[in-house]
């Protein structure tokens, strides 16, 4: 029997203001620098 599949979802575009995008590198760098976790930065 078995799990049933996934459905796959349509992919969607995304669109970031540069000030979206300023924030998210401020918080990327924010964790990879002050909590010293580069890895989760990157997610």
């Amino acid at each position: 029997m078995g799990k049933p599949k996934k459905e796959i979802t349509p992919a969607y575009e995304v669109r970031l203001s540069e000030n979206a995008l300023r924030n998210i590198d401020e918080i990327a760098g924010y964790i990879a620098f002050i909590n010293h976790q580069p890895v989760n930065a990157e997610r």
